[in-house]
């Protein structure tokens, strides 16, 4: 069930009804994913490439459910892209952990469970769960931090690419290239982080500072945001 805003009507269709408050839908399969189980066996990159399709087709299917705003959903659609195609995480998060810090430090095996993690946690993030006292109050609050947490993710993501589109010929592959490829803007420079936050550093910039968190997050609830 996801919340929307308000149209004072209610709408039945044979896949959801619809009122001044939330989206019932009521075929659930196509959007929450099949036990990892199914995807166990011998043919492994095989597998793997089933497992990363099924986990993206769903991710893709709840982007109506991410937002009312155009912007959003566009950058929600981006992100999820971005993190099927071109993203190191493995290098990324050795910019924040020390490899024996990290959770799966072999960058041959696939996390299977951050990954359907993932899912999951998008899933709590656009699924409305109303509070009260004979109902779920921590089911309730799981679902609003997540939401909480998955709308910043893609208010940081849209700045990069601000950040991005503002500089100019050759400058501009270096923002590129810091927020996308090296990761350098996550190594964290100490003896200026307690000074004045400059506008051309993202190291001790609110990017740097929440992409940090993020990995320091996925660490504690093993995921992949």
């Amino acid at each position: 069930m996801s919340k929307r805003a308000s149209i004072n009507c209610l709408i039945k269709t044979k896949n959801a009804i619809i009122n001044d408050e939330y989206t019932f839908i009521k075929p659930h399969s196509k959007y929450f994913p099949l036990q990892i189980s199914t995807y166990i066996g011998t043919d492994k990159q095989s597998n793997d490439s089933k497992f990363l399709l099924m986990i993206f087709r769903r991710l893709c299917r709840l982007k109506p459910f991410i937002s009312d705003r155009k912007m959003v959903k566009d950058t929600y659609s981006q992100y999820i892209h971005y993190k099927f195609t071109k993203e190191n995480y493995q290098l990324k998060r050795s910019k924040v952990l020390p490899q024996q810090q990290c959770r799966n430090p072999d960058s041959q095996y696939l996390p299977y469970e951050s990954i359907y993690n993932s899912l999951t946690f998008v899933l709590k993030a656009v699924s409305a769960q109303p509070e009260g006292k004979d109902k779920n109050l921590e089911l309730a609050r799981d679902n609003l931090m997540c939401k909480q947490i998955l709308k910043n993710l893609l208010s940081i993501e849209f700045d990069k690419h601000t950040v991005v589109k503002q500089c100019r010929g050759v400058s501009r592959s270096v923002p590129y290239q810091s927020l996308y490829s090296n990761y350098d803007y996550l190594v964290l420079d100490k003896a200026k982080y307690n000074k004045k936050l400059s506008r051309d550093t993202f190291t001790n910039s609110v990017i740097g500072i929440f992409d940090r968190n993020l990995i320091l997050l996925n660490e504690m609830i093993d995921t992949r945001l």
